[in-house]
Protein backbone atom coordinates (compact mmCIF):
# COMPACT_ATOMS: atom_id res chain seq x y z
CA UNK A 1 0.00 0.00 0.00
CA UNK A 2 1.56 3.57 -0.84
CA UNK A 3 2.57 5.80 1.83
CA UNK A 4 1.07 9.13 -0.02
CA UNK A 5 -2.33 9.47 0.56
CA UNK A 6 -4.71 13.01 -0.62
CA UNK A 7 -5.08 14.87 2.56
CA UNK A 8 -7.94 17.40 3.48
CA UNK A 9 -6.77 20.94 3.06
CA UNK A 10 -8.13 21.71 6.39
CA UNK A 11 -5.96 19.60 7.83
CA UNK A 12 -3.06 21.43 6.30
CA UNK A 13 -4.13 24.93 7.76
CA UNK A 14 -4.37 23.45 10.96
CA UNK A 15 -1.29 21.53 10.91
CA UNK A 16 0.52 24.81 9.62
CA UNK A 17 -0.89 26.93 12.70
CA UNK A 18 0.62 24.47 15.31
CA UNK A 19 3.87 24.30 13.48
CA UNK A 20 7.29 25.10 14.71
CA UNK A 21 8.41 28.43 12.71
CA UNK A 22 9.16 27.17 8.80
CA UNK A 23 12.96 25.68 8.42
CA UNK A 24 15.27 27.72 5.69
CA UNK A 25 14.07 26.78 1.95
CA UNK A 26 17.40 25.58 0.15
CA UNK A 27 17.58 27.28 -3.31
CA UNK A 28 19.05 26.03 -6.43
CA UNK A 29 20.10 27.87 -9.61
CA UNK A 30 17.52 27.21 -12.40
CA UNK A 31 16.71 28.39 -15.39
CA UNK A 32 13.73 30.10 -15.71
CA UNK A 33 10.80 27.66 -15.90
CA UNK A 34 6.93 27.27 -15.58
CA UNK A 35 6.13 25.92 -12.00
CA UNK A 36 6.54 26.35 -8.51
CA UNK A 37 7.65 24.62 -5.67
CA UNK A 38 6.33 22.62 -3.10
CA UNK A 39 5.62 23.65 0.90
CA UNK A 40 5.90 20.88 3.64
CA UNK A 41 4.07 20.33 6.92
CA UNK A 42 5.88 20.25 9.87
CA UNK A 43 9.02 22.61 8.55
CA UNK A 44 10.36 20.52 11.56
CA UNK A 45 9.99 17.54 13.41
CA UNK A 46 11.30 16.69 17.15
CA UNK A 47 11.43 13.92 18.03
CA UNK A 48 12.08 11.45 21.36
CA UNK A 49 13.33 8.02 20.82
CA UNK A 50 15.23 4.73 22.36
CA UNK A 51 17.92 3.05 21.00
CA UNK A 52 16.45 0.13 18.81
CA UNK A 53 13.06 1.98 18.23
CA UNK A 54 11.40 2.69 15.23
CA UNK A 55 9.58 6.05 14.84
CA UNK A 56 6.99 6.98 12.63
CA UNK A 57 5.90 10.68 11.98
CA UNK A 58 3.65 11.73 8.78
CA UNK A 59 4.50 14.40 6.49
CA UNK A 60 2.34 16.46 4.66
CA UNK A 61 3.36 17.92 0.82
CA UNK A 62 1.65 20.57 -1.22
CA UNK A 63 2.17 21.73 -4.90
CA UNK A 64 0.91 25.04 -5.21
CA UNK A 65 1.26 24.88 -9.46
CA UNK A 66 -1.93 24.93 -11.36
CA UNK A 67 -0.07 21.57 -13.02
CA UNK A 68 1.05 18.40 -11.21
CA UNK A 69 4.62 18.00 -10.67
CA UNK A 70 6.21 14.83 -9.31
CA UNK A 71 7.62 15.18 -6.18
CA UNK A 72 11.18 13.45 -5.36
CA UNK A 73 12.40 12.70 -1.31
CA UNK A 74 16.06 12.53 -0.53
CA UNK A 75 17.45 12.14 3.10
CA UNK A 76 20.41 14.10 4.58
CA UNK A 77 22.03 15.15 7.00
CA UNK A 78 22.23 18.63 8.28
CA UNK A 79 24.46 20.97 11.09
CA UNK A 80 24.88 24.90 11.75
CA UNK A 81 26.38 26.92 9.02
CA UNK A 82 27.32 29.74 10.36
CA UNK A 83 25.94 31.58 13.62
CA UNK A 84 22.50 32.95 12.74
CA UNK A 85 20.84 29.44 12.63
CA UNK A 86 21.18 28.01 9.17
CA UNK A 87 21.26 24.49 8.13
CA UNK A 88 23.63 23.05 5.73
CA UNK A 89 22.80 19.71 4.23
CA UNK A 90 25.14 17.11 3.68
CA UNK A 91 25.40 13.52 2.45
CA UNK A 92 28.21 13.51 4.07
CA UNK A 93 28.46 11.93 7.97
CA UNK A 94 28.60 14.54 10.15
CA UNK A 95 29.20 14.28 14.03
CA UNK A 96 25.40 13.67 14.87
CA UNK A 97 23.88 11.72 11.76
CA UNK A 98 20.37 10.80 11.18
CA UNK A 99 19.89 10.45 7.36
CA UNK A 100 21.00 7.09 7.34
CA UNK A 101 18.20 6.04 9.70
CA UNK A 102 15.15 7.65 8.00
CA UNK A 103 12.97 6.35 4.74
CA UNK A 104 10.13 6.91 3.12
CA UNK A 105 7.70 3.80 1.12
CA UNK A 106 8.52 5.50 -2.37
CA UNK A 107 10.88 8.24 -3.48
CA UNK A 108 8.64 10.33 -6.25
CA UNK A 109 5.37 10.43 -6.26
CA UNK A 110 2.91 12.79 -9.01
CA UNK A 111 1.20 15.69 -7.10
CA UNK A 112 -1.92 16.86 -8.55
CA UNK A 113 -2.31 20.62 -9.43
CA UNK A 114 -3.55 22.58 -6.25
CA UNK A 115 -3.13 18.99 -4.50
CA UNK A 116 -1.96 17.97 -1.13
CA UNK A 117 -1.01 14.46 -0.22
CA UNK A 118 0.61 12.61 2.71
CA UNK A 119 3.26 10.70 3.37
CA UNK A 120 5.22 8.61 6.34
CA UNK A 121 8.34 9.23 7.29
CA UNK A 122 10.12 6.43 9.28
CA UNK A 123 12.80 6.73 11.85
CA UNK A 124 14.80 3.69 12.86
CA UNK A 125 17.28 4.52 15.57
CA UNK A 126 19.80 1.67 16.03
CA UNK A 127 20.15 -0.15 18.90
CA UNK A 128 23.83 0.87 19.25
CA UNK A 129 22.67 4.99 18.43
CA UNK A 130 24.75 6.99 20.65
CA UNK A 131 22.68 9.38 22.86
CA UNK A 132 22.17 12.82 22.44
CA UNK A 133 21.05 14.53 19.63
CA UNK A 134 20.95 13.73 15.84
CA UNK A 135 20.17 15.54 12.85
CA UNK A 136 19.00 15.06 9.31
CA UNK A 137 16.60 16.95 6.88
CA UNK A 138 13.62 15.38 4.18
CA UNK A 139 14.24 17.23 0.95
CA UNK A 140 11.09 17.86 -1.18
CA UNK A 141 11.65 18.92 -4.67
CA UNK A 142 9.92 18.85 -8.53
CA UNK A 143 11.95 18.36 -11.65
CA UNK A 144 10.21 19.60 -14.69
CA UNK A 145 10.75 20.13 -18.73
CA UNK A 146 12.73 23.74 -19.25
CA UNK A 147 10.43 23.83 -22.94
CA UNK A 148 7.61 20.77 -23.45
CA UNK A 149 9.25 18.31 -25.45
CA UNK A 150 12.45 19.16 -24.55
CA UNK A 151 14.32 16.01 -22.73
CA UNK A 152 16.37 19.00 -20.78
CA UNK A 153 15.00 19.27 -17.24
CA UNK A 154 15.28 21.92 -14.05
CA UNK A 155 14.81 21.59 -10.83
CA UNK A 156 13.15 24.00 -8.87
CA UNK A 157 13.72 25.47 -5.11
CA UNK A 158 14.02 22.62 -2.60
CA UNK A 159 12.38 22.58 0.77
CA UNK A 160 13.12 20.86 3.81
CA UNK A 161 11.48 19.45 6.60
CA UNK A 162 14.23 19.19 9.32
CA UNK A 163 14.19 16.14 11.80
CA UNK A 164 15.41 17.02 15.47
CA UNK A 165 16.23 13.22 17.38
CA UNK A 166 16.94 13.34 20.82
CA UNK A 167 18.23 9.64 21.56
CA UNK A 168 17.71 8.95 25.33
CA UNK A 169 20.57 8.10 27.34
CA UNK A 170 23.34 9.72 29.31
CA UNK A 171 22.34 12.87 27.58
CA UNK A 172 24.10 16.71 28.78
CA UNK A 173 22.65 19.98 28.06
CA UNK A 174 25.39 22.37 28.58
CA UNK A 175 25.48 26.60 27.03
CA UNK A 176 28.40 28.35 27.83
CA UNK A 177 28.82 32.13 26.93
CA UNK A 178 31.11 32.49 23.60
CA UNK A 179 31.34 36.13 23.75
CA UNK A 180 29.18 38.94 24.94
CA UNK A 181 30.18 42.66 23.81
CA UNK A 182 29.25 45.64 21.75
CA UNK A 183 30.90 46.63 18.39
CA UNK A 184 32.52 49.23 20.64
CA UNK A 185 33.43 50.49 23.88
CA UNK A 186 31.95 54.55 23.88
CA UNK A 187 28.96 55.74 22.19
CA UNK A 188 27.89 58.96 20.86
CA UNK A 189 24.19 58.08 20.96
CA UNK A 190 21.96 55.19 20.70
CA UNK A 191 20.56 52.67 19.89
CA UNK A 192 23.78 50.60 21.72
CA UNK A 193 23.97 47.40 19.32
CA UNK A 194 25.25 44.26 21.84
CA UNK A 195 25.45 40.85 20.56
CA UNK A 196 25.64 37.79 22.68
CA UNK A 197 27.25 34.70 21.20
CA UNK A 198 26.70 30.68 22.75
CA UNK A 199 28.32 27.69 22.56
CA UNK A 200 26.25 24.65 23.02
CA UNK A 201 29.23 22.32 24.71
CA UNK A 202 26.62 19.62 25.33
CA UNK A 203 25.64 16.43 23.36
CA UNK A 204 22.17 17.29 22.41
CA UNK A 205 20.00 20.59 21.12
CA UNK A 206 18.98 23.23 23.12
CA UNK A 207 16.03 25.53 23.09
CA UNK A 208 17.06 29.26 24.45
CA UNK A 209 15.33 32.20 25.70
CA UNK A 210 17.05 35.29 27.44
CA UNK A 211 17.21 38.56 27.76
CA UNK A 212 19.77 42.11 27.81
CA UNK A 213 19.26 44.51 30.66
CA UNK A 214 21.79 47.66 30.91
CA UNK A 215 21.64 50.13 33.54
CA UNK A 216 23.38 53.52 34.11
CA UNK A 217 26.00 54.56 36.70
CA UNK A 218 23.19 55.26 39.50
CA UNK A 219 21.45 51.73 38.87
CA UNK A 220 18.82 52.74 36.50
CA UNK A 221 17.75 50.49 34.47
CA UNK A 222 18.03 52.16 31.35
CA UNK A 223 15.70 49.32 29.02
CA UNK A 224 16.00 45.54 28.73
CA UNK A 225 15.45 43.62 25.03
CA UNK A 226 14.30 40.16 24.93
CA UNK A 227 15.97 38.15 22.58
CA UNK A 228 14.64 35.72 19.58
CA UNK A 229 14.01 31.99 21.36
CA UNK A 230 15.96 29.48 18.64
CA UNK A 231 17.80 26.42 19.26
CA UNK A 232 21.39 25.51 19.73
CA UNK A 233 22.70 22.63 17.84
CA UNK A 234 25.68 20.97 19.83
CA UNK A 235 29.47 21.44 19.27
CA UNK A 236 27.80 24.71 17.03
CA UNK A 237 27.98 28.69 18.52
CA UNK A 238 24.60 30.89 17.67
CA UNK A 239 24.46 34.24 17.48
CA UNK A 240 22.09 36.44 19.03
CA UNK A 241 21.59 40.44 18.17
CA UNK A 242 20.18 43.07 20.77
CA UNK A 243 19.41 46.99 19.74
CA UNK A 244 18.96 48.48 23.23
CA UNK A 245 17.69 52.06 23.40
CA UNK A 246 16.24 54.09 26.35
CA UNK A 247 17.46 57.17 28.07
CA UNK A 248 20.84 57.20 28.14
CA UNK A 249 22.82 59.22 30.81
CA UNK A 250 26.63 60.28 30.59
CA UNK A 251 29.11 57.58 32.06
CA UNK A 252 29.31 54.00 32.22
CA UNK A 253 26.11 51.41 31.26
CA UNK A 254 26.26 47.76 32.85
CA UNK A 255 24.45 45.54 30.40
CA UNK A 256 23.75 41.84 31.71
CA UNK A 257 22.78 38.99 29.22
CA UNK A 258 20.91 36.05 30.82
CA UNK A 259 20.25 33.08 29.26
CA UNK A 260 17.72 30.31 29.77
CA UNK A 261 18.34 26.81 27.90
CA UNK A 262 17.21 23.05 27.93
CA UNK A 263 14.27 20.80 29.51
CA UNK A 264 16.85 21.67 32.67
CA UNK A 265 16.21 25.75 32.53
CA UNK A 266 19.72 25.85 32.96
CA UNK A 267 20.78 29.65 32.88
CA UNK A 268 24.12 31.32 32.47
CA UNK A 269 24.69 35.28 32.35
CA UNK A 270 27.61 37.71 31.63
CA UNK A 271 27.99 41.52 32.03
CA UNK A 272 29.87 43.75 29.93
CA UNK A 273 29.98 47.59 30.30
CA UNK A 274 29.72 50.44 27.93
CA UNK A 275 30.78 54.02 28.09
CA UNK A 276 27.54 56.71 26.79
CA UNK A 277 29.23 60.63 26.02
CA UNK A 278 26.57 62.65 24.86
CA UNK A 279 28.38 65.47 23.04
CA UNK A 280 25.66 68.03 23.56
CA UNK A 281 25.34 67.77 27.42
CA UNK A 282 28.84 67.73 27.65
CA UNK A 283 29.10 71.14 25.79
CA UNK A 284 26.56 72.47 27.69
CA UNK A 285 27.82 71.49 30.78
CA UNK A 286 31.42 72.59 29.45
CA UNK A 287 29.82 75.84 28.94
CA UNK A 288 28.11 76.58 32.22
CA UNK A 289 31.28 75.40 34.19
CA UNK A 290 33.10 78.38 32.14
CA UNK A 291 30.47 80.71 33.09
CA UNK A 292 30.55 79.77 36.57
CA UNK A 293 34.55 80.08 36.40
CA UNK A 294 34.45 83.60 34.28
CA UNK A 295 31.55 84.99 37.17
CA UNK A 296 33.71 83.67 40.21
CA UNK A 297 36.87 85.62 38.52
CA UNK A 298 35.00 88.24 38.42
CA UNK A 299 33.45 88.38 41.29
CA UNK A 300 36.75 87.94 43.48
CA UNK A 301 38.24 90.79 41.04
CA UNK A 302 35.38 93.28 42.29
CA UNK A 303 35.35 92.19 45.73
CA UNK A 304 39.34 92.88 45.87
CA UNK A 305 39.97 96.81 47.40
CA UNK A 306 42.05 99.32 45.24
CA UNK A 307 45.41 99.45 45.94
CA UNK A 308 45.03 103.47 46.18
CA UNK A 309 42.18 102.84 48.59
CA UNK A 310 44.21 100.87 50.58
CA UNK A 311 47.39 103.62 51.31
CA UNK A 312 44.87 106.24 52.03
CA UNK A 313 43.19 104.28 55.15
CA UNK A 314 46.95 103.87 56.05
CA UNK A 315 48.21 107.38 55.89
CA UNK A 316 44.94 108.91 58.18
Amino acid sequence: MSAFRVVPLAFVIVAGALAPPPALAVQATTPEVAGQGFSVTPPTMEIIGSPGEVVKRPLVVENPADRAQPAEFEFKNFAADGEDGRPSFTTDVTDYPLASWMSVNTNRVLVGPKQVVGAEITVRIPKDAPPGGHYGAILVRTVVPVNPGESAVAVLPEVASLVLLRVSGETHENLAVESFGSTKKLFKSGPIPYEVRMRNTGNVHVRTSGKVVVKDVLGRRVDQVDLVEATVLPSSVRRFPAQVKGKWFFGPHRATATMTYGTSRGTVTASTTTWFINLRAVAIASAIVMLALILYLLGRRSARPKRGENAGKHAR
